[in-house]
C-alpha cells in the first residue's frame, strides 16, 4: 500500500535533514573545525581547481628629496601553483521493504551512518594540512616546502624565513612562537610583525595548553608571576584530534596563527544530496546519495608557525 514515507520527495527531504545534522560544525569546548576561518580560510571558487600566485611588494618606502622623484617600486608575482579540486561522495541503497514494514529507524540509522563517516572523512582530509604541516610529502608552500620549514625562501628577497619549532608547549615555546610570527618577513622582505591570533593544539595537549593560556599566574610554578598570555595576549585556543596521533599525526603538535595566515580551503560545491525513487531501481530500492567537493592549500607560509613538539618538555 502506498504511504507518503514512499514519496520520494517526503522521504529525501527527511533523509536531507539526518544528513546535514551530521555534517553541522560539532560543538564542544575549543574545538576546530573545516569552516572555521581562524585555521582555515574559506574560499570558494567557480572552476575545478585554483591557481595561485605569491605576491611581493616593493618593500620598504624611500627617504625622497623635495627635488626627487618619487621612488618607483617593483612588485613581483611568482612562485604558481595549482590546487585541484577533490570530490568525495557516498550513497546507500535502502529496500522499499524498510518503507513498507515502517523501518524507519533501520533507515536514519543508515543514513546517519552514511554521513557521520562524510563527516570524519571531511575532517580526516581537511586536518592533513596540519598534520603533514612538517611533512616535505604534505601539502606544500608554493616554494615546494612543506607549511612549516626552517629554509623558506622570499620571491622578493634574498633573505630565508624560518616557522619551524622544536621545544613541546611550554612556556618557552608558546612565547617563541608568538614572536616567530612577530618577527617575520613578507614576501618582500619588510618585518610583518603578525599578532597572534589563534592556537591549534592536538586534543591531547588541550588541557595543558589551556592552562598555560587562561591561569592567572604562571602555569606550573611554585612562584607568583602573572600569566602575561591571559592577561596580555588574549589568544584563542583551538583543538583538533586530527592532528594528533591517533589520526597519524603527533600529540605534540602545536600551531600558532596570524589573522593574516594562508592556510586555505576552496570550496568547489558544498555539501549536496541526491536520490533514486524505488520505481527507477532494477531491485526496487530508494538510492540516497551526498557528495561534496573541495581542496585544501597553502600558498603561502605567511603568518604561520609550528613547533613539532619533538624536544624539551611541556610547563
Amino acid at each position: 500500500m502506498a504511504t507518503s514515507a514512499l514519496n520520494p520527495n517526503v522521504v529525501k527531504t527527511k533523509l536531507d535533514k539526518v544528513v546535514y545534522n551530521e555534517f553541522a560544525p560539532e560543538k564542544k569546548p575549543g574545538y576546530a573545525s573545516v569552516e572555521n576561518s581562524k585555521i582555515f580560510n574559506q574560499v570558494k571558487i567557480n572552476k575545478g581547481a585554483q591557481q595561485e600566485e605569491i605576491f611581493a611588494s616593493s618593500g620598504y618606502w624611500d627617504q625622497r628629496g623635495e627635488d626627487q622623484n618619487v621612488p618607483l617600486g617593483q612588485s613581483k608575482v611568482g612562485q604558481g601553483v595549482t590546487y585541484t579540486a577533490v570530490e568525495f561522495s557516498r550513497r546507500e541503497q535502502i529496500p522499499k521493504w524498510f518503507f513498507d514494514d515502517e523501518k524507519f529507524n533501520m533507515v536514519t540509522n543508515m543514513i546517519r551512518g552514511m554521513a557521520y563517516n562524510g563527516r570524519r572523512t571531511q575532517m580526516l582530509k581537511g586536518f592533513a594540512t596540519w598534520r603533514n604541516a612538517f611533512s616535505s610529502t604534505g601539502t606544500l608552500t608554493s616554494d615546494s616546502l612543506s607549511l612549516c620549514n626552517n629554509s623558506h625562501t622570499l620571491l622578493n628577497s634574498n633573505k630565508t624565513v624560518d616557522n619551524y619549532l622544536t621545544e613541546k608547549l611550554n612556556d618557552g615555546s608558546l612565547f617563541d612562537l608568538i614572536s616567530t610570527l612577530a618577527e617575520m618577513l613578507t614576501q618582500d622582505g619588510v618585518l610583518a610583525g603578525y599578532t597572534a591570533e589563534t592556537l591549534l593544539v592536538a586534543n591531547r595537549r588541550f588541557k595543558g595548553a589551556c592552562e598555560l593560556l587562561d591561569s592567572e599566574l604562571s602555569a606550573e610554578t611554585a612562584n607568583n608571576a602573572i600569566n602575561v598570555y591571559s592577561s596580555k595576549y588574549g589568544i584563542f585556543l583551538l583543538q583538533s584530534e586530527m592532528i594528533g596521533a591517533a589520526a597519524g599525526g603527533s600529540d605534540h603538535y602545536a600551531f600558532m596563527l596570524s589573522r593574516y595566515h594562508e592556510v586555505n580551503r576552496y570550496i568547489r560545491e558544498a555539501l549536496t544530496t541526491w536520490s533514486k525513487d524505488w520505481t527507477q531501481s532494477d531491485n526496487r530500492s530508494f538510492i540516497y546519495g551526498a557528495a561534496y567537493r573541495e581542496v585544501y592549500g597553502t600558498p603561502d607560509f605567511a603568518g604561520t608557525a609550528g613547533t613539532d613538539g619533538t624536544t624539551g618538555a611541556y610547563a
